[in-house]
């Protein structure tokens, strides 16, 4: 793999996150069901990571990591800030 390719391939996470996080926050927000939503998006990202590491085909790889940006850690942070949000104390 040469270098170039490896920043163009690893940065597909962060542009499949921005979709991703847009998407999962569209569909918290009409559920109303942030913790079951979370806790469905974490099982999800778990093949994604695992192929990102066993895989030695780059097309699965490729897929791998933008399933990955739309399911994983980028596009759930909005949905951890909305549960802290809604469980914070409203004086804090």
């Amino acid at each position: 793999m040469q270098g170039s390719e490896i920043g163009f391939i690893s940065s597909l996470v962060a542009w499949a996150s921005i979709p991703g996080a847009l998407i999962i926050s569209r569909i918290s927000d009409k559920l109303g069901k942030r913790k079951g939503l979370a806790l469905l998006l974490i099982p999800c990202a778990i093949p994604s990571i695992v192929l990102t590491v066993y895989v030695q085909n780059y097309t699965v790889l490729i897929l791998s990591l933008i399933f990955y940006g739309l399911t994983g850690k980028l596009a759930l942070d909005p949905i951890l800030v909305s549960i802290v949000a809604d469980n914070a104390p409203k004086e804090g």
